[in-house]
């Protein structure tokens, strides 16, 4: 009798524990498998201080780029700064040093494979000729911008110069974007809401909202200043933008008192054409530490400034449930 309540009892434990999910709201994985959201996210992730004017630093970067740590380290030296939460940062890995390589002198074999370009990027550096000037340094805002030339800054000049677009620009925006996110952790498919408010009407042109993700903390190797160092950390890589291109999404009206919201899908699978997901020189990417970096720019028509980046905004990610 003993051995049969004994055997009742292990019986029902094991059908208490598989039906039983750490997680507390459990997925239904059949009802969203394969498939993208249709409709805005609910929850209230939503972007910190919307109505504050951001600027973006856009640091161009490579692995094999020796000088690039430096910039790395006056990058975030400008987000540590006073003005620091006014600043949006993402490393655009482009160019002759981003190109993976099988073999680098001095290094083991591989080591520099793993391919931290995107097509956003890849066309970005065509169009401002990136290519044009030795790495490392960066964009403010890509102001003065126009293709094939870009104004771009040395790295040791990126603490004056944002302060400087901070200082002159810390007034109400033109623009503010706040974002909401929302993420199905399987399968690894976000919706975004993107909701723009006008308070000064954009004139001189069309606009745009560009769109992208981005992630933190990535380990990995890079040539620091002609050493290899095998547990490097990129900040804020860039990793694709929503429309793959890198072009935006054309804003219809941006006259002040306008509001404008647009609902976009990332599939963290198949995005990057699959290398989102991973590939067999380096691991999907790490929803836990991925950000979405959004910004509204003037065309390149634009008679004003074109291409300059009037506001920018980043939130990070959640990893939030859903039935």
């Amino acid at each position: 009798m003993k051995l049969k309540n004994i055997f009742f009892t292990g019986l029902i434990a094991v059908i208490g524990l598989s039906g039983c999910d750490e997680v507390a709201n459990p997925i239904k994985s059949k009802q969203i498998i394969g498939i993208l959201p249709t409709t805005p996210p609910s929850d209230t992730n939503s972007s910190k201080n919307p109505n504050v004017y951001k600027m973006l630093l856009e640091d161009c970067t490579g692995h094999l780029c020796t000088n690039c740590p430096l910039a790395a380290t006056d990058a975030e030296a400008v987000l540590r700064s006073s003005f620091g939460n006014q600043v949006i940062l993402m490393e655009d890995n482009v160019g002759f040093d981003a190109i993976p390589q099988d073999t680098v002198n001095g290094c083991r074999l591989g080591a520099f494979l793993t391919d931290y370009r995107c097509v956003a990027g890849n066309n970005w550096c065509t169009d401002f000729n990136m290519n044009s000037v030795g790495f490392p340094y960066g964009m403010t805002n890509r102001e003065g911008a126009e293709i094939g030339h870009s104004t771009f800054v040395l790295y040791n000049n990126y603490y004056d110069s944002c302060n400087t677009l901070v200082t002159i620009r810390n007034t109400t925006p033109a623009v503010t974007i706040d974002i909401h996110d929302s993420v199905w952790t399987s399968p690894r498919i976000m919706g975004a809401t993107f909701k723009l408010n006008f308070l000064k009407t954009l004139s001189g042109g069309s606009y745009l909202l560009e769109t992208c993700i981005v992630e933190d903390s990535i380990e990995d190797w890079q040539d620091d200043n002609g050493v290899f160092d095998s547990t490097y950390m990129k900040r804020y890589t860039l990793r694709g933008s929503f429309d793959l291109n890198g072009n935006g999404v054309t804003i219809p009206v941006t006259t002040a008192g306008t509001l404008w919201t647009s609902f976009q899908t990332y599939n963290f699978t198949t995005g990057e054409n699959g290398r989102a997901g991973g590939t067999a020189n380096s691991k999907p990417w790490n929803i836990a530490n991925c950000y979405i970096v959004a910004f509204v720019y003037s065309s390149g028509e634009n008679t004003n400034n074109p291409w300059e980046i009037v506001q920018a905004e980043m939130i990070k990610i959640a990893p939030h449930l859903h039935p």
